[in-house]
C-alpha cells in the first residue's frame, strides 16, 4: 500500500520549501493506492496514488519472466537480469510522461526507461544504496 507522499523541493544550502504533489489518503479525497501487486499478472493495471488534480498516478503490469541486461559499466553485477517484473507507469497529470520499470527476484528496481519526448535509461548500480544512476 501507498498512504500518501510529503513533497519537498530543496535548493543546495538544505533549504526546503513544499513541493506539488504532496497527498495523505482519507485527506481531500485521497485514496490509498498500491505500490506493488501481490500477484501480478501481464494486464493488470492500478492506481499507485490517487487524489484527483494532486496525485494520479497509475501501474500496468506489462510483462513477467523478462531477462533485463544492463549496459552501464558500473552496472550492478551480473548484468544480465532474469524473472524480472515489468510495468508501465504513468499519471493523468503529466501528459506525455512514461516509464518503464524492471523490478527482479533478490534485488527489486533494476531499471527504468522514461519516455519524456526522449528516451532516457536508469540502471542499478548499488542495491544496498539504492542507487541509480542513468545511462548516457
Amino acid at each position: 500500500w501507498y498512504m500518501g507522499e510529503n513533497t519537498r523541493n530543496c535548493d543546495p544550502s538544505g533549504t526546503c520549501t513544499p513541493g506539488e504533489g504532496s497527498w495523505q489518503a482519507g485527506v481531500h479525497g485521497a485514496v490509498a493506492g498500491i505500490v506493488m501487486l501481490a500477484h501480478p499478472s501481464a494486464g493488470d493495471q492500478y492506481y499507485q496514488e490517487f487524489q484527483a488534480g494532486v496525485a494520479e498516478d497509475q501501474g500496468k503490469v506489462t510483462g513477467a519472466g523478462v531477462k533485463v541486461v544492463l549496459k552501464r559499466d558500473d552496472a550492478y553485477q551480473p548484468r544480465n537480469l532474469t524473472g524480472c517484473l515489468v510495468t508501465k507507469e504513468w499519471s493523468a497529470l503529466e501528459h506525455g510522461s512514461i516509464e518503464q520499470k524492471y523490478y527482479c527476484p533478490g534485488i527489486g528496481l533494476g531499471a527504468i526507461d522514461e519516455h519524456h519526448g526522449k528516451l532516457f535509461r536508469s540502471e542499478l548500480i548499488d542495491p544496498l544504496a539504492l542507487r541509480i544512476r542513468t545511462v548516457r
